[in-house]
């Protein structure tokens, strides 16, 4: 298998990413706090941002401003120097309490620490927010597992390899990274739904407030990628990353039309994308999931049927949060709740069609019955590990179909993506310390994605032949992707992403002032079959988190460099 992967490389170009209540200042801790926040919202450390006044000094921002014999009483004595002093007075509090989007660099940094946290914080009111579609009210959860219901991914520190590389960095890079961190993760949230909200009164699904024109952004263009210089600044006058997607009408259509559909305004017409027991290996991995999942929100948009997502070994909803639809209900095995309240409690006693992974000869009529059910059958059970979002635009029978709803082969993925799904907060929060340096336009950043086999994953003898010399071709790739693309202002970062510990050490070795790596473990779930320990399964969850978050981490890039069969290529395709 391994040698498959070294003798195939494919180059993909950029795959762009596009609280409520009163909040509580410790003067102490530098924090802002949300006391009703649509979820616990971890202090921003105002201290912590660059150019913070534990750092800099007055004294040091105006090295030469007084001589050092410099005596007091000498002006009081003189009418001419009060003059001058009352100037300097009423300068100085005209500058003190000036934008500091208008004086840039000259602002003081205990002002701009304030201004950014000020701005977090004003973000943050539920004033102009989306009202959220609300979640099934008066659910009782207490019947689940417990490890679902109160699990929840332990946040890790950045690598090493990266804090090395943000200690380079220049004033103006750790200012705009630091406005990254603050913003991101709070205008790219969603809202925890299902078995990780496990609440009676959940909060309404929606997006994450849009940070609009917190602190400086970008600031003024300098130096690197103009193109990366003006997604920042539209990102800072916008609130939120730009996404690819531009044909959205469908998303709120469609949000009306499942909501309806779930509360029983409209006749029960549901597709459920699922992972049965006992067909965990037929399900795939994670990427593969995703593929099926892809396909069955697009089919569930244009057949007009709500989605559902049920995994029953890996519930979805401990992996990421909902932004526009509640698509998690279903997953309460042990309650024996049912998926609607006009379909029956159990799937034996209802006309259910179910599609599972067909051939690829089958494939078209598999799908042109999913199409042609469409006022036929009320509950659509689908369980797919294949990727036919793309495949479906080249099919005479669906194109139209897709077309009319706005999708589009380029951006289908992106869209399906930004509709359905968020990382969960802590996720978010150290996606950010990586996507917060790629994204900087002084930065050319390339993933470079290299499977190696889950033989390296459980073997460290087997694991010691995965070296960079071993895989030379991915690095040599990027390598001359560097020298063609990157501009002589740009520095050039790899973001590593591999199964390979072994290789991971040693591409840092090789290339200490390029690589970095997130240093988490992977998970594969189809190879996680039949009971486990609450400590297996623990580890399942943990490793499949830390999976999705270096997958999720690559579309932050300007290029990768990966495998031919790689699942973020086959979604890039």
């Amino acid at each position: 298998m391994a040698g498959f992967y070294r003798d195939e490389t494919v180059e993909i170009p950029l795959l762009s990413s596009n609280e409520r209540g009163e909040q509580e200042v410790d003067a102490e801790e530098g924090s802002y706090r949300s006391s009703n926040s649509d979820l616990d919202l971890p202090g921003i450390d105002v201290a912590q941002l660059p150019d913070s006044p534990k750092t800099r000094t007055w004294r040091r921002r105006f090295p030469d401003s007084f001589p050092d014999s410099f005596q007091f009483s000498s002006i009081l004595n003189s009418r001419s120097y009060i003059a001058v002093l009352g100037i300097l007075a009423v300068t100085i509090i005209i500058f003190v309490g000036a934008n500091p989007h208008q004086f840039g660099q000259r602002v003081s940094d205990l002002q701009y620490d304030a201004f950014l946290a000020k701005g977090v914080r004003s973000a943050l009111s539920d004033k102009g927010r989306e009202p959220g579609v609300e979640q099934t009210m008066g659910l009782d959860w207490s019947g689940e597992s417990d490890l679902y219901r109160h699990y929840e991914w332990e946040q890790k520190p950045a690598h090493s390899s990266l804090t090395r590389m943000t200690q380079t960095l220049t004033t103006d890079e750790a200012r705009i990274r630091a406005w990254l961190k603050a913003t991101r993760p709070i205008s790219q949230r969603g809202v925890p739904v299902g078995l990780a909200q496990s609440s009676p009164h959940p909060l309404p699904v929606r997006p994450g407030p849009a940070m609009i024109r917190v602190g400086r952004g970008p600031g003024e263009y300098k130096t690197g990628s103009r193109e990366k210089w003006d997604a920042l600044e539209k990102e800072w006058q916008t609130g939120r990353p730009q996404s690819t997607c531009k044909n959205t009408k469908w998303m709120s259509q469609y949000t009306k039309l499942h909501h309806e559909i779930l509360i029983g305004a409209r006749e029960p017409m549901v597709l459920e994308s699922i992972c049965r027991p006992g067909y965990v290996v037929e399900c795939g991995g994670i990427s593969d999931r995703l593929f099926g999942m892809f396909s069955s929100i697009l089919y569930a948009v244009v057949t007009q049927r709500a989605l559902l997502i049920t995994w029953d070994d890996l519930p979805f909803e401990l992996f990421f949060d909902a932004v526009n639809i509640d698509w998690a209900q279903p997953f309460m095995p042990e309650s024996q709740r049912p998926v609607h309240p006009q379909l029956a409690l159990s799937e034996n006693n209802q006309s259910i069609l179910v599609l599972v992974n067909p051939r690829l000869r089958d494939i078209v009529s598999s799908y042109k019955e999913l199409l042609n059910v469409k006022n036929v059958k009320a509950w659509v059970q689908m369980q797919s590990n294949r990727g036919t979002v793309i495949w479906s635009f080249s099919q005479p029978a669906f194109a139209p179909v897709m077309r009319e709803h706005g999708f589009d082969p380029v951006t289908a993925y992106a869209c399906l993506s930004d509709f359905l799904f968020r990382p969960k907060f802590r996720a978010l929060q150290f996606i950010t310390d990586y996507s917060s340096l790629f994204s900087l336009p002084t930065v050319f950043s390339i993933a470079i994605q290299i499977r190696t086999g889950d033989e390296a994953m459980v073997d460290p003898e087997k694991d010691r032949r995965n070296t960079v010399e071993y895989h030379g071709q991915f690095f040599r790739c990027a390598e001359n992707m560097a020298k063609l693309y990157a501009r002589p202002d740009q520095k050039v970062v790899y973001y590593v992403v591999t199964d390979s510990h072994n290789l991971e050490e040693d591409a840092i070795r090789v290339y200490p002032d390029r690589v970095v790596v997130t240093g988490l473990s992977q998970a594969h779930p189809e190879i996680h079959e039949g009971q486990q320990t609450t400590r297996e399964a623990q580890r399942l969850l943990d490793g499949t988190t830390d999976a999705l978050i270096e997958q999720w981490l690559i579309q932050y890039t300007d290029y990768q460099v990966m495998p031919f069969r790689s699942g973020f290529g086959k979604i890039r395709e």
